[in-house]
């Protein structure tokens, strides 16, 4: 089951101005839009669409900013609408202007925790134990720590977790061990990151893994 890295209310608080803007769409293209049959039949499939985007935000799980980006073509479409109806035209730049900033400026303030209703640190990894130790290596993280990442750099095929589990725990098949020794032969990394003692049982399949690199509690590193 996909984890939630936002509440749905951080979310709502997030695109506080997309939905007032698009409730004064509403309010305004109900009052005074003039729609032909075409413009009526499009107006209907971009409030099915926006339904749909909604439904979708709230089964999909795993929600992070980027899931919002299905309400881009109707609050494009509803607001750029409601914007040319208005009959005066500094009111409608202003409103224009006032859509674009406020999403620019409360953006940037949720980025960087201004904004208290806001949570953002589910998104970024924490910091690893491991950070003033390893910096410029080449590692190969047997786990999540993937702070790590951010100083050194990615090494061997395996990098999502969740699909190379089964393949380091799962070393009684034999594709998995071929799959390990291929990618070692072709792209060593420097220092593994083992916690879970994993690599005992790859070694023991791949005895020449055992000549290559050294134990250091949870690390292997490369032989010089």
């Amino acid at each position: 089951m996909a984890e939630n890295l936002m509440s749905l209310s951080a979310l709502v608080y997030l695109s506080l101005i997309s939905i007032t803007h698009l409730i004064l769409s509403f309010v305004i293209l109900n009052r005074e839009s003039r729609l032909t049959k075409y413009q009526s039949q499009l107006l209907q499939i971009m409030f099915v669409w926006l339904l749909i985007a909604v439904v979708e935000l709230i089964l999909s799980g795993k929600m992070t900013p980027a899931r919002v980006i299905t309400f881009a073509p109707p609050l494009s479409y509803f607001t750029s609408h409601y914007i040319l109806l208005i009959r005066r035209k500094w009111i409608g730049e202003m409103m224009l202007w006032t859509f674009i900033l406020g999403i620019t400026l409360s953006s940037y303030l949720a980025r960087y925790a201004r904004i208290r209703f806001i949570d953002y640190s589910h998104l970024f990894p924490k910091e690893s134990n491991f950070a003033n130790r390893i910096n410029g290596k080449r590692v190969l993280v047997l786990g999540s720590d993937w702070a790590l990442l951010k100083t050194n750099h990615f090494a061997s095929y395996f990098f999502d977790w969740r699909l190379s589990e089964q393949i380091f725990t799962n070393t009684d098949e034999f594709e998995n061990v071929v799959l390990i020794d291929q990618s070692f032969a072709a792209d060593a990394p420097e220092i593994i990151i083992d916690k879970n003692n994993l690599m005992e049982n790859v070694i023991s399949r791949i005895p020449r893994l055992r000549k290559q690199y050294s134990r250091q509690g949870d690390l292997y590193v490369l032989n010089p």
